[in-house]
């Protein structure tokens, strides 16, 4: 005798699969924000790759956050970058092939595309855009170096690879680790940011206190108050 499903015992089977269905969605997003936040690290280790291998072909120099063809032989770059115009460092590592190819990037479109690639993090929504990239470029010693138009001066390129830096020193890391960021909402990953370190390495650490500096070297540095972020002490 063939038997019929109820009105009851399919309202019964509907709450069982909803019960299983919301268990199984918090495991689901936990593998899927596993996922992206691999992909992340992956980025910046791909990123360590290109600065590493940038450095070998100019006397260990790291480099620049700006570069500039016509001041090449002042701030030692010597990259054989033909423009006269600056153009970002992390550009410069994608057209001369520092990642494995080099990027043909023709116009404006190419170079977003591009930049996604290597330095859009899976999980930034918010900071990524036509002029900001998910990842800081941070090179500091204990005499701070102008950077970008900082004291009107261009940028010069660290030889921390030289043995000048300490090899767990941060030298890119997810934006939004400091006040200024999570006052302009821009946190890619709560409580915690991926860096890359000199030799390479990627790390994750708390930015529970980092959040509550004004300034990204506070946000950086060594202590309790500093979030320990970095490994440099001074």
């Amino acid at each position: 005798m063939k038997k019929h499903f109820t009105l009851s015992d399919l309202i019964a089977i509907g709450a069982t699969l909803l019960v299983l269905a919301s268990a199984a969605l918090p495991l689901l997003a936990a593998v899927n924000a596993g996922s992206r936040n691999s992909a992340c690290q992956n980025k910046l280790k791909m990123q360590g790759s290109a600065i590493a291998l940038y450095a070998e072909d100019n006397n260990d120099y790291l480099i620049s956050g700006n570069v500039y063809s016509d001041e090449q032989a002042n701030n030692h770059l010597r990259n054989n970058y033909d423009s006269s115009k600056v153009r970002s460092g992390r550009i410069v590592l994608m057209k001369q092939g520092y990642f494995g190819q080099k990027e043909v990037i023709r116009n404006g479109a190419e170079q977003l595309a591009a930049r996604k690639k290597y330095y859009q993090c899976p999980d930034d929504n918010k900071v990524f855009s036509g002029t900001f990239d998910s990842y800081y470029l941070l090179y500091y010693t204990e005499k701070w170096v102008p950077y970008s138009y900082r004291f009107g001066k261009v940028d010069y390129a660290r030889d921390l690879a030289s043995g000048a830096g300490d090899p767990g020193n941060i030298i890119a890391c997810d934006a939004g680790i400091y006040s200024v960021d999570a006052e302009k909402n821009q946190i890619i990953h709560a409580g915690f940011t991926n860096a890359l370190t000199l030799d390479g390495a990627v790390l994750s650490r708390d930015t529970t206190q980092a959040l509550k500096q004004k300034s990204i070297i506070n946000a950086l540095r060594f202590g309790a108050q500093f979030g320990n972020l970095d490994n440099r002490t001074k």
